[in-house]
């Protein structure tokens, strides 16, 4: 079971998210949502997916694979972060520190 090559700011995603869609409310280009490790929201831009073969599988999309949902590929999009060009318009200033 070999992870995809992802190249830097992409992430993984399965079929039934890549679906799932809204504009984003700066750009107004198509993403959709993922859940990072610590349980934060991240944006991932729609335009930028490209099907890679599952790693749970092996690309085989066998019966009842949780990870790709047996369709044998998983989908790596980019944060929308690093192409939005209004993403200014959403960072978060951080103070100092106390």
């Amino acid at each position: 079971m070999t992870a995809p090559e992802l190249k830097p700011g992409e992430y993984l995603t399965n079929r039934a998210d890549l679906e799932r869609t809204e504009p984003c409310r700066g750009c107004g280009a198509p993403m959709t949502w993922i859940l990072t490790e610590k349980g934060r929201r991240m944006p991932l831009s729609v335009a930028t997916a490209r099907a890679v073969p599952c790693p749970a599988c092996s690309g085989s999309g066998a019966e009842r694979c949780q990870v790709c949902r047996s369709a044998g590929k998983l989908y790596a999009l980019l944060n929308h972060w690093a192409d939005c060009p209004q993403r200014s318009r959403f960072s978060r200033k951080k103070g100092p520190s106390p």
